[in-house]
């Protein structure tokens, strides 16, 4: 689950102005730099300490993490035996010719390992690169290579084979050219050989980036992730990245430097475009507020940067380094604000979040419907459960906030361009009407999940508000309901009047003269055609509201429809009190569902039907609710 924000393991970010913290490299007159927190995954409060560093904002280094975890790049290193780490001896023909290890034999020799993580927490023997094997694996692939300019201020972007690029500029350590930033799930090759074969630090959730796209290379996998590979000095400039993503940098070969600065602290370094090396005071005095943050990787480490964090990498040393983006639970917040200042076009916010929410409500319908059958349920499918539901409640919650921003009307026509989502490659759209039935979907699975025990599962039909727009259509302000498609027009309680009256009013004398006549009624928010069907003077009921269900589905039930729960024969009309909870047969195949009374009530009831829209939203009614017209602003 995500962290609590309860007690803080991590400590959240000092003060601006506090004195420097033990540890930071303080010097008159110029910016301190802390070292980047160190969490160890193999400690029992990793997953609070990363949990909290995320939600503050503080990056962080992952150590004691699997030496393999990055499953793709198993055949390309070599580890190092001990006495060739320290100088000992190397084979044959590596001896009579030193070129022949690099040139010949296609294996990079390690650089000299330096304080980094390891599964002993130890300095394990840095790897050897074989370069051989990575041109047998992708060899063939376009990479994108960066190379300066010829006045050197904008670098430009040329491609080329990978072996080529291995054999012109990373063997000779060509300064001048570096592989950056290749996206290898979208190759097709690239992708079937190194996609799904990553293996997460077990402090973070399921990527939610998975749910993405559907491409047959990288499906069920993150499409964000990159290789990068640069001699001795590359660097990359001071940014951060919009999106609202979480970022993890790890070398596979090589050591490198990475300058941070907090997500926060953009207006201390000038939107990034202050140099922190060296700095200028003059030009940017606003530096020292700036909080600063410094970390040497070495193969086994793993940087994870909260999203909006400003970053800058230099390699120390010939580099090979992966990345990835990273979306769940804990950095949703960030994601949500990137999703509606649209700061981030090439991200399908929308798609990946409707993507995910199915998915967990998929998942959290086979358990329950498994559960039900199953006779084994142990701890770790229990666990497995609740983890579930509460990803799915939280994202309950997510879908309602965006319901509410799109259903807001000055927003909707100030942005209605931006806000309709649509998709330019499949013209798949997504608007408030899809949005509201996927919050009613979330809610009707995770009530189910909740009563799975029940022996009468609670239905999927009364999903109102979409039955209403399916089979009304759209609704116009001047005519709220379009005309029946019948043969024979319908009969009308008062055809020529020339204001709406309620049927308690027209038949005062005689409420049975209504029987089988036409008023209005107003059914979750919209006017709808109902016929009065059967009429009982004194009736006493009950009004019930459903559990995890809106207001607008509160209504009227006879005490022959309710039962106290756990509790068997017919409820007792002058004993209960409100807040009671009370099973309900509702529809017409008595489907069990919970409700908490609200009131009980001793009056005249008519019973309607919808002509419209089925008989299981049959319901008795107060004959005040009906109307010959729909009500304005009722």
């Amino acid at each position: 689950p995500p962290a609590s924000r309860g007690a803080a393991p991590v400590p959240p970010p000092p003060a601006r102005n506090a004195p420097a913290a033990p540890g930071r490299e303080v010097a008159w007159g110029l910016p301190a730099v802390a070292p980047a927190e160190m969490v160890d995954v193999r400690a029992s409060d990793a997953r609070e300490q990363t949990g909290h560093a995320r939600i503050y904002g503080i990056p962080t280094v992952l150590r004691g993490h699997r030496r393999d975890w990055m499953g793709f790049a198993a055949g390309w290193l070599q580890e190092r035996d001990p006495a060739n780490a320290a100088g000992g001896p190397v084979p044959d023909r590596a001896r009579s010719d030193p070129g022949v290890a690099s040139a010949e034999l296609g294996v990079a020799p390690a650089e000299p390992a330096a304080e980094g993580g390891g599964e002993d927490g130890g300095v394990p023997p840095a790897p050897d690169l074989d370069c051989r094997a990575m041109v047998r694996d992708l060899g063939n692939e376009l990479v994108p290579v960066i190379r300066q300019s010829g006045d050197g201020t904008a670098p430009l972007q040329e491609h080329m084979r990978f072996r080529d690029f291995v054999r012109k500029h990373w063997r000779p350590s060509c300064p001048s050219r570096c592989l950056h930033q290749w996206q290898f799930p979208l190759s097709e090759g690239a992708g079937r050989k190194m996609c799904r074969r990553i293996r997460p630090p077990p402090v973070l959730e399921e990527d939610m980036l998975a749910s993405w796209l559907d491409l047959p290379q990288c499906s069920g996998d993150s499409p964000l992730q990159y290789l990068f590979m640069g001699t001795r000095e590359t660097s990359t400039r001071m940014r951060r990245e919009n999106g609202g993503l979480d970022l993890l940098i790890a070398p596979l070969y090589g050591r490198m430097e990475c300058t941070l600065v907090h997500r926060d602290d953009s207006q201390y370094i000038y939107r990034g475009e202050a140099s922190l090396e060296p700095p200028d005071l003059v030009k940017h005095p606003l530096l020292v507020d700036a909080r600063i943050y410094k970390a040497v990787l070495t193969p086994g480490d793993i940087l994870l940067l909260p999203y909006g964090t400003y970053y800058m990498c230099r390699n120390l040393t010939k580099c090979l380094w992966y990345s990835r983006f990273h979306l769940d639970v804990v950095n949703l917040p960030g994601f949500m604000r990137s999703f509606f200042d649209q700061d981030a076009p090439e991200i399908e916010h929308h798609i990946i979040l409707w993507n995910y929410t199915t998915k967990c409500i998929n998942t959290l319908d086979n358990i329950t419907d498994e559960s039900r059958t199953s006779t084994v349920y142990d701890e770790e499918s229990i666990e497995h459960e609740k983890k579930v539901a509460r990803t799915l409640t939280l994202l309950r919650h997510t879908v309602q906030d965006i319901v509410n921003k799109l259903s807001s009307k000055e927003q909707f026509e100030e942005k209605k361009n931006d806000f309709s989502f649509v998709d330019r490659k499949d013209d798949v759209y997504i608007l408030v009407k899809d949005w509201f039935q996927l919050l009613n979907d979330i809610d009707v699975c995770l009530h189910e999940n909740r009563y799975k025990f029940i022996s009468r599962k609670k239905p999927r039909v009364p999903r109102l508000q979409n039955l209403l727009e399916a089979n009304m259509g759209h609704v116009d302000g001047n005519d709220p309901l379009p005309r029946t498609k019948t043969k024979s027009p319908l009969p009308c309680a008062v055809k020529s009047a020339p204001t709406s009256c309620s049927f308690d009013k027209i038949y005062r004398d005689d409420l049975h003269a209504g029987l089988d006549q036409i008023f209005y009624y107003r059914l979750n928010g919209s006017w709808q055609q109902a016929r009065v069907v059967q009429i009982v003077p004194d009736k006493r009921a009950v009004l019930v509201s459903y559990e995890d269900f809106p207001s607008d589905h509160d209504e009227y039930l006879t005490l022959e429809s309710v039962t106290v729960a756990n509790r068997d024969g017919l409820m007792n009309f002058e004993e209960v009190v409100p807040e009671t909870v009370l099973r309900c047969r509702w529809g017409n195949d008595a489907e069990i569902y919970y409700a908490k009374l609200i009131k009980k009530v001793c009056s005249n009831f008519v019973r309607v039907e919808f002509p419209k829209l089925g008989r299981d939203l049959d319901r008795w009614v107060l004959p005040e609710e009906l109307h010959t017209r729909p009500q304005d602003g009722k």
